[in-house]
């Protein structure tokens, strides 16, 4: 990010403007790779168990956000009601791109793992249809009804991708099965990948959940062959991970770099609005994961860890150019303020994460058995 910040705002021998054309094909590139990577480590099992918490924490997490940008962009900044709910939809999820190339990192319990990946994937499309649908209620001068249907309108997102990716995987574990000495599996896997995802968007689903649910197929392929009396089943190879590990670390460095070109220095403002909604946004991160966590041992120990995973990236920074062009009074000042707490969300989730490395490192290290001593 450093280094994208130097290239661009800083000696500008980068324009972000000659990168933004082919800046939302990149960064759903990014996106899929990152979360599909994200899922072939997952257990199916472990989804199943954690996917129902991780929608609370989704949701509640959302609300939460817009609840305190209305506080801080009303009462401390004089934007409407409305136009606060709009910036907390925007920056209201965590976002998958950072969260699973931070959490995959560290040596965190696997129930911890799969419940910020599942939460991440999830924000990402609440995220998304909350914005547009306030954004339509906002220009349609009250008209409520797509407020009503966004409700519809993420269910069907969701059921579509996760349908999707459940499919296509199946169909696909019978393929592989029948290519598995084929030298080059991995990149023709990450071709059908690429070609769904983009279908499943152009259906109305959601591209992470597809991503998410196929990894997951693929990662858990001889289990599921074994439920469904499958006579040919094969799962993702050592051998795939690494070359899809290998690849997500190129395009996930290309993200960071991205986003230090899109800084904006337009007054200090933004930046004082984005720090100030940034250190609200960690409050209620942390009022959120206590109230999701109340009665589980696992969740309350690791508490600092989960609300450190708050960082916002690439859903909020491709919703707000969305937002900008719109018809909107404050339309232009939207990107400013999401970057803002874009880069201050991101520090703050890298440095707390570095620090929580260490410990979950110390803590995970075989402890010395006492020595016993004769009299």
């Amino acid at each position: 990010m450093a280094v994208g910040f130097l290239l661009g705002p800083v000696l500008h021998l980068v324009d972000p403007g000659e990168i933004a054309p082919v800046a939302p094909i990149l960064t759903s590139l990014a996106l899929l790779m990152i979360v599909f990577d994200g899922a072939l480590s997952l257990n199916l099992y472990k989804v199943l168990g954690e996917s129902g918490k991780a929608l609370v924490l989704a949701v509640l997490g959302v609300a939460a956000s817009m609840g305190v940008t209305v506080g801080v962009a009303h009462f401390g900044f004089g934007w409407s009601y409305m136009e606060a709910l709009l910036l907390g939809a925007l920056v209201g999820g965590t976002s998958s791109s950072v969260i699973i190339a931070i959490i995959s990192q560290m040596r965190a319990p696997d129930r911890i793992v799969t419940l910020l990946t599942l939460e991440s994937t999830f924000t990402d499309a609440i995220v998304i249809v909350m914005s547009i649908a306030l954004v339509q209620v906002m220009s349609a001068q009250g008209d409520a009804s797509p407020l009503a249907t966004a409700g519809r309108d993420i269910a069907s997102a969701f059921s579509v991708g996760a349908v999707a990716g459940g499919v296509v995987g199946l169909v696909w574990v019978r393929m592989l099965a029948r290519i598995k000495a084929e030298r080059y599996n991995d990149i023709l896997t990450l071709s059908v990948a690429l070609l769904f995802y983009a279908l499943v968007e152009q259906l109305g689903g959601n591209g992470a959940v597809f991503a998410l649910t196929f990894g997951l197929v693929l990662a858990n392929g001889t289990e599921l062959g074994r439920i469904l009396r499958m006579k040919e089943s094969v799962e993702a190879t050592d051998v795939m991970r690494s070359f899809m590990s290998q690849l997500t670390f190129f395009v996930r460095t290309f993200f960071f770099v991205y986003l230090g070109f899109i800084v904006v220095m337009n007054g200090y403002q933004s930046w004082v609005f984005g720090l100030l909604l940034s250190l609200a946004l960690v409050l209620g991160r942390l009022v959120v994961v206590w109230v999701t966590g109340f009665g589980d041992a696992l969740l309350r120990a690791h508490t600092p860890l989960i609300t450190a995973m708050l960082a916002r990236g690439l859903v909020a920074a491709v919703v707000a150019q969305f937002v900008a062009a719109s018809s909107l009074a404050r339309a232009r000042e939207f990107p400013d303020v999401v970057t803002a707490v874009i880069i201050s969300t991101v520090l703050f989730t890298s440095v707390l994460s570095s620090v929580l490395k260490g410990r979950l490192a110390r803590a995970a290290e075989p402890q010395p058995a006492p020595s016993s001593t004769s009299a």
